[in-house]
């Protein structure tokens, strides 16, 4: 099973790529133009949360990179906030988009918000049609939030901060036992001695950025998929659901996990994100999959 370019278009980059699909899978599946994912972080969380499930995606031959927010462990004034992250996040994205890379982008939680926002103008269709390469070919929301357009998180919960949230000045914590509970609320599937290394991970961001709006809502233009988590207990199922019926038409799929699944079962995560990326490179314009 072959991607090709049903129509021509000069890469500046051009790679080639080998993964067998799970669901389809009888031998290699060759890229005749980049796929790369890009893993977005939630909030108070660095990169580094996210190797697990990169390796998992190396493993299958899938390449994926993962950004850093701005906003997250700068005490220093001017603090950034969800414009910085968004930005940064952008240029990432419109990067790989130039050098002719088709982008699945995996974000969990707090990354939801930020990813909306910054894939406004990155859409693969949008790009083609400018007669630009690459692109954005589909958005994986890893029990993320899905906020409207003109929305801020903040607003979202009703102008009324969750409990968890502990403020010192203009920053928010997440790392007090006796206040937020991340023990429970990111990780109550991992053992005791791997939350508490977690924990240990964790950097304040600034306030300010759940008062950000939200400018985009990708879902209207580019394929989304949302993966649920049945024992999350930072963002409920509930308010999961009540999210995806926001969305239209999405791809909506379930893991029995808590708010971190990439940390418990990061190989699950990663067979879902290996089906997205082959949902999104489908139906993208111009490329098609070809199975001998």
């Amino acid at each position: 099973m072959a991607v090709v370019l049903t129509t021509p278009l000069c890469l500046s980059d051009p790679k080639l790529y080998f993964f067998a699909p799970p669901s389809i899978s009888t031998g290699p599946v060759s890229f005749m133009a980049s796929s790369t994912v890009v893993l977005v972080p939630g909030a108070w969380h660095q990169p580094s949360c996210m190797r697990q499930l990169q390796d998992e995606l190396t493993s299958r031959g899938i390449n994926a990179t993962t950004v850093a927010h701005p906003s997250i462990g700068n005490t220093s004034p001017p603090l950034k906030t969800m414009v910085d992250d968004r930005a940064s996040l952008h240029a990432v994205i419109e990067e790989l988009a130039d050098k002719g890379h088709y982008v699945t982008m995996v974000a969990h939680s707090y990354g939801g918000a930020v990813a909306s926002g910054a894939a406004e103008g990155l859409g693969v269709a949008e790009r083609r049609a400018a007669g630009k390469a690459g692109g954005i070919v589909m958005i994986v929301y890893l029990v993320a939030f899905v906020v409207p357009k003109g929305q801020t998180l903040l607003g979202y919960f009703g102008g009324v901060a969750p409990s968890f949230w502990e403020f010192k000045g203009d920053l928010i914590y997440a790392n007090n036992p006796a206040i937020s509970d991340p023990a429970n609320l990111f990780y109550n599937d991992l053992p005791s001695d791997v939350q508490d290394y977690w924990i240990s991970q964790l950097l304040p961001m600034a306030a300010a950025c759940s008062q950000v709006p939200n400018t985009y809502e990708p879902w209207n233009y580019i394929p989304c998929t949302y993966i649920q988590a049945k024992q999350d207990q930072a963002l409920p199922l509930e308010m999961q659901e009540k999210m995806i019926a926001t969305m239209g038409s999405v791809t909506n799929l379930t893991l029995d996990s808590s708010h971190s699944p990439f940390l418990s079962m990061p190989r699950d995560v990663a067979v879902l994100v290996q089906q997205a990326v082959k949902e999104g490179l489908e139906k993208a314009p111009g490329v098609s999959i070809l199975t001998a």
